[in-house]
């Protein structure tokens, strides 16, 4: 027998969904945070209810994410060149497993700089399943992302450049959920 948690799907959408497909691991995400998880065969016996924030805090901690110093290079000259206004580049890369290695800088079509902002319009972009994330900078030296920056998220990571864009200490990459991942600068 079912319980019926907060957030979670009724018995009747449960056992439908279900019933619409067999022996088949699926996970159905519902309106508050949680997840649910089952396996078709076992419908009628339980349902595991897993809260997202933990599994997502799990994934963060090991994510490292890798550049050559030459790309780095490359993205505080683009800072540099556009100080006072903020830039902005959507990176293309690799993910395996808990490593995700950026191999290449796309200045985005329609882009605006400005000063305070940077901004596209995403709907513009080709579909690319390559692109990772993006890198903006702050001009005020400040590479804590604001509300705008988590709530504008596209990718898997958001990279933070700040001024005086000199090392790897300007720089900070941050998750979906605005907690700071690892970086490292690689020779390749």
């Amino acid at each position: 027998m079912l319980k019926h948690y907060p957030g979670a799907v009724s018995q009747h959408q449960f056992a439908t969904f279900s019933n619409s497909f067999h022996n088949k691991m699926f996970t159905c995400a519902t309106p508050l945070k949680y997840i649910l998880v089952f396996r078709s065969e076992t419908i009628r016996r339980s349902a595991k209810v897993i809260n997202r924030h933990a599994s997502a805090v799990i994934m963060a901690d090991n994510l490292t994410v890798t550049m050559s110093p030459e790309l780095l290079d490359s993205i505080f000259e683009g800072a540099r060149r556009l100080y006072p206004k903020e830039t902005f580049l959507l990176l293309r890369g690799k993910k395996h497993k808990n490593e995700i290695h950026i191999t290449d800088l796309v200045v985005p079509p329609l882009a605006v700089y400005g000063y305070g902002f940077a901004n596209l319009p995403f709907h513009m972009l080709p579909m690319d399943f390559t692109m990772v994330g993006t890198v903006h900078s702050h001009p005020s030296g400040n590479i804590n992302p604001s509300d705008v920056d988590i709530n504008h998220f596209f990718g898997r990571i958001l990279m933070i450049v700040g001024y005086p864009f000199l090392d790897a200490r300007n720089v900070a990459v941050y998750d979906s959920k605005g907690e700071r991942v690892t970086f490292q600068v690689t020779e390749e």
